[in-house]
């Protein structure tokens, strides 16, 4: 990409960067976290720059780079719609302090003044490097929650997150006998998922007290020790609803496949992509927390013979067409009569319809992404048998 290396961050950070969209327009702010809050004569902070996607015929250019945020900050950086759903929060947190950061991204720009909250232990201890500025922070999917694994000084705090006003309150705190590292919301938010080294755990964080959170902790899995340093990392929840593992120095990410389940009833699959022949580290991308799980209004249109309930039975299927941008929509039903398509943008806007009001009992057609921005959007297909609603990406 033109004018695109330089960037800060670093590879040995916890969460090096984050990318996030900028509302209603095609500009990407890339934030970037640096290594243990500047131990080595490093910059040691939070950092963003700019992608125009409008330039380059659109393969887009930075125009600006590498602009100071706070220093310095934690390995930390994490983002998550705001209630209105359109902008975004984007929170770090700040070295020598006890406060958390929350910058508001909005059509207009990054809001330069930032919301603090000041709450939980104080980061700056400088053993191993300022190695206290280790661990993940994740906010709840809804926006409702925040996790911060402080991995040296082994605990975990969760905060309660008002995502109107960017404010954290209720500090909860398990003090734990090991430290934790990678962090994950299920999809519901109900299970938080972490790892410390060898072992992945999880737990139940709708639970009202410290201590009944603590005793809910469920261990998912444990590696079996090795000469090797083979070790969980960062967990990190993905457009198929399912929590992967990376595993480092293996050849594969484990995956939580039914992570709304308390227990072993998870279903945790150690070797569950293979990533042929090539190891993992530690880390996985860093998306807007969001994302996958936001909530699309369904489709308006309210045909006279149907009841357009959900019914994923309804003969619909669609499916991405390898090496494009495009999507195959095919419809069976004997009884077909009609068939509607919405796509809609990762904010809920209508980008694109299609209609059909006579087909026999065969349709099929193809969802043509290419002159649209890289993304996820959610595509809703409805007949008049039902109606099905799915995630799908534009990479």
């Amino acid at each position: 990409m033109a004018n695109g290396t330089g960037l800060w961050g670093n590879w040995y950070s916890t969460q090096s960067a984050l990318i996030v969209k900028q509302p209603s327009q095609n500009q990407y702010y890339i934030f970037t976290a640096d290594f243990q809050a500047g131990a080595f004569g490093n910059y040691g902070g939070l950092a963003y720059s700019i992608v125009d996607m409008s330039l380059e015929d659109g393969l887009g250019a930075v125009t600006t780079k590498n602009t100071p945020l706070l220093t310095p900050t934690a390995e930390k950086v994490t983002a998550v719609h705001h209630k209105n759903g359109s902008d975004i929060w984007i929170m770090t947190q700040h070295w020598g302090s006890n406060e958390k950061y929350a910058w508001l991204l909005t059509s207009s720009g990054l809001n330069p003044v930032p919301v603090i909250s000041r709450l939980g232990i104080i980061h700056n201890d400088p053993v191993n490097g300022n190695g206290q500025s280790q661990g993940y922070m994740k906010f709840s999917h809804n926006g409702r929650k925040v996790a911060s694994a402080i991995t040296q000084t082994k605990i975990i705090e969760l905060y309660d997150f008002d995502n109107t006003t960017g404010l954290l309150s209720n500090l909860k705190t398990l003090n734990l006998d090991d430290g934790y590292y990678g962090l994950e919301f299920s999809p519901n938010d109900s299970i938080l998922y972490t790892t410390s080294n060898a072992k992945l755990y999880q737990f139940q964080v709708d639970l009202p007290s410290e201590q009944q959170i603590y005793n809910s902790r469920f261990l998912v899995h444990e590696i079996p020790l090795s000469p090797s340093a083979f070790l969980f990392g960062s967990v990190q929840l993905a457009l198929d609803s399912r929590i992967y593992v990376a595993k480092s120095l293996l050849d594969s990410l484990g995956a939580i496949t039914n992570p709304n389940a308390p227990g072993a009833s998870c279903n945790y699959r150690h070797n569950a992509v293979s990533l042929k022949g090539r190891s993992n580290t530690l880390g996985l991308p860093n998306f807007v927390q969001s994302l996958f799980t936001y909530k699309v209004k369904d489709p308006a249109p309210q045909p006279s013979d149907s009841t357009n309930t959900t019914n994923p039975n309804a003969g619909i299927s669609i499916n991405p067409l390898p090496y494009t941008s495009n999507y195959v929509i095919e419809v069976q039903d004997p009884e077909l009569k009609y068939v509607e398509v919405y796509l809609y943008n990762n904010i809920g806007q209508l980008v694109f319809t299609q209609k059909e009001n006579t087909v026999s009992k065969k349709y099929a057609t193809v969802l043509d992404l290419s002159r649209h921005a890289r993304a996820i959007y959610f595509v809703a297909v409805l007949t008049n048998k039902g109606k099905v609603i799915r995630k799908i990406m534009k990479l």
